[in-house]
């Protein structure tokens, strides 16, 4: 027999070290606040993969189905949690997802199309995009990106450093041998050495 339970505070059995969920009886459309208890039930949905629920909420719960096994207080064989329904809004059909259970945990890795990321929050992102050929790394302003086309290219505040078919190419101001600019570097035009604008060495 499979039942609907809702799903609460999960612990380990402190001799098997089985996963152990709190299992009540979902109760539709009634106070659910009478509805039987099931008790600690094993949580055994997917190989490779755990992960404890969230505890319920204003926002919701966790909700499983628990199957019958004899001796026990049942297995839970499958949940899901709408709370998390903000990922599947960024996600087509094909694609795949595996992310965080918690409240504004906001943690994901995307199985696209060619492509695999790892994003955290709205300010970190790791793409891996096969189909276009380059793997982009962005976090806090910062952006590293190593393309077919563009070779490897790093940026930030307005500051750029580029390698490309056995090129160096830097824009902003560049510090050398330290932090502290004392001098600076010079460059050859037409054979004549003459202070490179920007450029400094540090001590």
């Amino acid at each position: 027999m499979n039942d609907l339970v809702d799903l609460g505070a999960a612990r380990l059995d402190p001799d098997t070290n089985v996963l152990l969920v709190q299992a009540k009886t979902t109760r539709i459309g009634d106070d659910d606040d009478d509805a039987p208890d099931a008790g600690d039930a094993a949580l055994m949905c997917a190989l490779g993969v755990t992960a404890l629920p969230w505890p319920a909420n204003e926002n919701g719960r966790a909700q499983g189905v628990k199957t019958d096994i004899p001796g026990t207080n049942g297995w839970i064989t499958s949940a899901r949690d709408t709370r998390t329904a903000k990922v599947v809004a960024e996600m087509g059909p094909g694609e795949s997802s595996l992310h965080s259970t918690g409240p504004d945990f906001d943690s994901r890795f995307f199985a696209k199309d060619q492509l695999a990321a790892i994003v955290v929050g709205n300010d970190m992102a790791f793409n891996m995009d096969r189909k276009n050929k380059k793997a982009t790394l962005s976090a806090f302003g910062g952006h590293i990106e190593v393309s077919e086309d563009g070779g490897c290219y790093m940026a930030h505040g307005g500051a750029m450093i580029q390698v490309k078919d056995g090129m160096i190419i830097l824009t902003g101001k560049v510090v050398l041998g330290g932090r502290t600019p004392i001098a600076p570097v010079a460059m050859m035009v037409g054979g004549v050495p003459v202070p490179a604008p920007g450029v400094f060495v540090g001590g």
